[in-house]
């Protein structure tokens, strides 16, 4: 999973500077300077949310194998890898999925180490962050226009309201899960949101809300928490080096999740079967 990642992000950095999709043939949309990288995939999105869920397995070989202090080669093919993966996630300027290797990543270290530490660590990061800002100025304009381009995050949220006005009108069973094609054009219409029809929630809990009701969302609830729960349990029986896998496995987990927040990656095939795998591994 590590080479393939790597070598799908060397594509991506590819992609970003020279705008070439390289395997889609689709044209690649821009962010200041740069272009939206989509690595093997046709969509950016797809790739970003695809590599959020590998770049916290990286993660948690690469410390793993810091704090033990053996396998030099080892190391160095998990420190490579991560930090590939880093900048090929960096390159889809996905910003849902930046959130998600934020999120998986720390909540690896909060299993990893003291609270203390952990605060401290973050702190650091947050240095670097911001001197790696001031030193790349095109980055740091591409990435500004990006948190601040109202229209997308209006949009984000009048698709948000669309769908949580279908639970209310549909709380129980939910208007059904695949049939937005026929339902979201005249909520859109009823709520006076003029533009494009999406027909997604853009977050997974409010597309099952909206799709299957309580009901569905309480299955699917269920569901994603199974795999923390044997997680958790298969933890408290195995060896230090085991442990580092699964760490990166439920780090992995949490970054679909958080993905889930501000995209419906449960509708994105590519996505939604490698968290699947991920969740099968854990299990």
């Amino acid at each position: 999973i590590l080479f393939f990642a790597s070598l799908s992000a060397l594509i991506a950095l590819w992609q970003i500077t020279t705008g070439s999709p390289v395997f889609s043939g689709r044209t690649l949309s821009t962010r200041g300077d740069f272009f939206r990288a989509n690595g093997f995939f046709n969509n950016a999105m797809t790739y970003g949310h695809s590599m959020a869920q590998i770049l916290p397995i990286a993660f948690a070989l690469t410390i793993g194998q810091i704090a033990k202090r053996t396998r030099p080669l080892q190391f160095f093919f998990y420190a490579l890898s991560l930090s590939l993966i880093t900048l090929g996630s960096i390159s889809t300027f996905t910003r849902g999925a930046w959130l998600a290797c934020a999120f998986g990543c720390g909540y690896i270290l909060l299993l990893k180490l003291k609270f203390k530490n952990f605060l401290r660590l973050v702190l650091w990061g947050s240095v670097l962050l911001v001197l790696v800002l001031i030193f790349t100025p095109k980055f740091t304009d591409a990435l500004v226009g990006m948190f601040t381009h109202y229209k997308a995050n209006i949009g984000r949220i009048k698709i948000w309201q669309v769908y949580w006005q279908v639970f209310l009108d549909h709380p129980l069973i939910g208007a059904g899960y695949h049939a937005f094609d026929y339902v979201a054009p005249r909520y859109f219409t009823s709520l006076r949101i003029h533009g494009e029809v999406f027909t997604h929630a853009h977050n997974n809990f409010l597309q099952f809300l909206a799709g299957s009701g309580i009901l569905g969302l309480l299955s699917y609830l269920t569901f994603i928490s199974y795999p923390f729960y044997a997680g958790f349990k298969k933890l408290k029986n195995i060896s230090n080096e085991s442990a580092t896998t699964i760490y990166g496995l439920l780090g992995s987990q949490i970054a679909f999740h958080v993905g889930g927040l501000t995209e419906c990656n449960f509708n994105d095939s590519e996505v939604k079967y490698f968290y699947l795998l991920i969740a099968a591994l854990i299990i």
